[in-house]
């Protein structure tokens, strides 16, 4: 019975031990990659449903390409022709092939699809397949099917640059289709990752670049193209199952470089990009780590919900009538994909006005540039994590807003002015009241004084007078009456005096 205790306890111990064991080992491969500040490597993890910032370590720092850049010539390729197993057939496009290129072994005068085509630049990296999709490519792009080989050329690296400004690539310039060394021929891990993105959209590049091998035959030999991206190659110490191949490349001056993504179970995709790495060991191991981080270590988090007043700001030159406030929102959910140590109080937001419709004054409040409808996108919701900047996304009003125009000016003007005429006016009646009851004040004051000077002179005897001015400080205008009375008249003497006349007469 001892012994089977012993036994249990041993066991016990044994699967705990185990159990440790496996759960360190997990967290170490599904750590985030830890390297020297000062490495030259370019490293970069994204997450494009929510535009998600992972990992970066020199993710906007100028880096070369090299055959990556075979990603964008495979996408343009998938964009403009719609008919893979239409047929073409090189010529003296493949005087351009570099020396020292990675070819897909093509011919003079072979006929290929373009099916076959976009195989030879992806799996054995053919420079000279690139060379060939880019001259006929860029005569579909072009609408002119008689221009040179040359100047289709021209138009499909154009084309090229034009399409990576579209998609967010603000520090790439192509130089080519395919990679090959050029000063001027550069991007970064950052723009690198919306890249594989982009071409992510297009079914059949997926198609391809999952594939380890492929084989055709032609009008001149029959051609067998192997990968060489070891994240989906069985048996390779890279092998990373939830992997999907994207592409390689390597110059000296690049170093060795991959671009890479993985799906996890609910269809999230990551993008890993790593650039001038020195050796295969950190190209793929760094690659990989990076993938295993994003599927097994990050979660969804929603900052923000669609439809929800963000900020509320006040706006001085409103049309009158306006109410004195424009709203900000998002017309989707802000959501971000982050390590799982971090919750939405990590997360901070700002709000980055839009020069075509506000100004910022010295004060929290704006200035309209323009009138605002409803949804138009007036500047952008910036996402910090402590205090870091993470992601923006596209802010949007809330409500109309109406700029003061001219005829509101001059109306506003307009009642400025009667305003303050009226003002004026109340402002001299209220004077003029003033100065005559301070006036009748001051008669009232003299008489009162008169008067105790008089009662000081002349006691209780004070000569009655009759007052001067009326109870409003009017002078009162004495009139003398006629004295009407007249003496008794003598009757017998009014008649003697009547007598008197007739007899003269």
């Amino acid at each position: 019975m001892r012994n089977k205790n012993i036994l249990k306890r041993t066991l016990s111990s044994f699967l705990i031990v185990v159990v440790l064991l496996l759960n360190i080992t997990s967290n170490i491969y599904a750590a985030a990659p830890k390297v020297s500040k000062d490495s030259s490597l370019g490293l970069y993890l994204y997450e494009d449903s929510t535009k998600s910032e992972l990992y970066s370590h020199n993710g906007n720092k100028k880096m070369y390409p090299a055959s990556t850049t075979k990603i964008m010539t495979a996408a343009l390729t998938l964009e403009y022709i719609k008919d893979l197993n239409k047929k073409v057939t090189t010529g003296s496009e493949l005087n351009r092939l570099p020396a020292g290129s990675s070819t897909a072994s093509l011919y003079k005068n072979e006929t290929l699809s373009y099916k076959d085509l976009l195989y030879g630049l992806m799996l054995p990296s053919g420079n000279d397949a690139a060379i060939v999709l880019a001259c006929n490519v860029g005569k579909v792009i072009s609408k002119d099917k008689n221009i040179s080989k040359d100047k289709a050329y021209s138009v499909f690296v154009k084309e090229m640059n034009k399409k990576a400004k579209e998609i967010g690539m603000t520090k790439t310039h192509f130089n080519n289709p395919h990679g090959f060394h050029d000063k001027n021929h550069y991007s970064t891990p950052h723009d690198m990752a919306l890249l594989a993105a982009y071409a992510d959209d297009f079914s059949y590049y997926n198609r391809v670049v999952d594939s380890t091998y492929y084989e055709t035959t032609t009008n001149k030999t029959t051609h067998r193209w192997s990968g060489h991206n070891a994240l989906i190659l069985r048996g390779s110490k890279y092998f990373y199952k939830p992997a999907k191949g994207d592409k390689t490349g390597y110059t000296g001056e690049a170093g060795r470089c991959v671009v890479g993504s993985s799906e996890n179970d609910e269809g999230i995709r990551y993008y890993a990009v790593v650039l001038h790495s020195p050796t295969t060991a950190q190209q793929f191991g760094l690659a990989r780590d990076l993938l295993k981080y994003g599927n097994e270590e990050t979660s969804k988090l929603t900052i923000e919900e669609e439809g929800d007043t963000l900020y509320k700001y006040t706006v001085r030159n409103l049309a009158l009538g306006e109410q004195g406030a424009f709203k900000v929102k998002v017309n989707k959910d802000i959501e971000v994909y982050a390590d799982k140590k971090y919750t939405e109080d990590n997360f901070t937001i700002s709000f980055e006005p839009s020069s075509k419709y506000l100004k910022k004054t010295n004060t929290e409040d704006y200035e309209l540039v323009n009138s605002i409808s409803e949804d138009d996108k007036i500047g952008k919701i910036n996402v910090y994590l402590n205090g870091k900047f993470f992601k923006s996304v596209d802010a949007f009003s809330k409500n109309d807003v109406d700029m003061r125009s001219t005829r509101d000016i001059i109306i506003t003007n307009a009642l400025i002015m009667i305003s303050l005429l009226c003002l004026i006016i109340m402002a001299l009646v209220l004077s003029s009241r003033y100065r005559t009851k301070k006036r009748i004040q001051h008669r009232k004051n003299l008489k009162r004084a008169r008067l105790k000077n008089e009662i000081k002179t002349y006691g209780s005897r004070v000569p009655k007078r009759r007052p001067s001015t009326n109870d409003r400080g009017q002078k009162i205008k004495v009139v003398k009456k006629k004295n009407n009375k007249s003496k008794p008249i003598n009757k017998n003497t009014k008649y003697m005096r009547t007598r008197k006349r007739t007899r003269k007469k």
